[in-house]
């Protein structure tokens, strides 16, 4: 809150920017306050994300509209996108997307949110009685080729890095994800399985990266969902 206070007058133009810290679930804002609202990769963490769409349609005024921006990962995960350090074979793949599959179920069941809730937001603005509404595909591209000369690449250079890293290295990530997968209806040997080609292809990744040779190319989904609240 600190942080954002100190760049609010970045955030207006005409006007000026306020950050209030509240609950998705109950707004701190009346009834028909604003004239939009939007959020970004908020839904796919929430265990109830349709309450909190049905909040923001309380917020807003009668015409006015509901933005969201929101993932689809698992579809992401289970595209086969190219890596250079990775050689997978088809049984390996197929693998990989049964514990993903699984992973995926048993994060909703803990309560821990839909990673890919983007594809779903709009059926359920329908459901809460919004109208005029609209989806958009944003087109994002996960893309590294040596020798990673713009900012950007550098920026994911780095983030990949970072991630891969921290999911080679620490007991936390590998600890949540088998308790997911087990929720999920996933059996142990699968999981075991999988980790230890998993393991082997951060390893090669990481020292791809430390030689500037990693290369990768892959698309990955966002929806941009935009609906309109009707007149009284």
């Amino acid at each position: 809150m600190k942080e954002a206070a100190e760049v609010a007058n970045e955030w207006a133009t005409d006007g000026k920017a306020e950050f209030i810290k509240g609950d998705a679930f109950n707004l701190p804002f009346e009834d028909n306050f604003a004239d939009w609202i939007m959020c970004q990769t908020l839904l796919m963490h929430l265990n109830e994300p349709k309450k909190a769409l049905k909040e923001m349609s309380r917020v807003i005024k009668s015409g006015g509209l509901i933005l969201c921006k929101e993932p689809d990962n698992l579809s992401g995960i289970l595209a086969r996108q190219f890596f250079s350090a990775a050689n997978f074979s088809n049984v390996d793949f197929l693998l990989a997307a049964k514990v993903q599959l699984a992973v995926h179920d048993g994060r909703i069941k803990l309560g821990r949110g839909d990673q890919s809730i983007g594809n779903k937001v709009a059926h359920m603005l329908h459901e809460l009685g919004m109208v005029d509404i609209d989806v958009k595909m944003k087109e994002s591209v996960f893309f590294l080729q040596p020798p990673y000369k713009s900012e950007q690449q550098q920026h994911k250079l780095k983030q990949l890095k970072k991630l891969y890293s921290d999911l080679k290295d620490k007991d936390f990530w590998k600890s949540k994800t088998r308790e997911e997968f087990l929720a999920g209806g996933g059996e142990i040997k699968d999981f075991d399985k999988h980790c230890k080609t998993m393991e082997g292809y951060f390893d090669k990744a990481l020292r791809q990266m430390d030689n500037n040779e990693l290369s990768a190319c892959g698309g990955y989904f966002t929806y941009i969902i935009k609906a309109t609240k009707p007149g009284e």
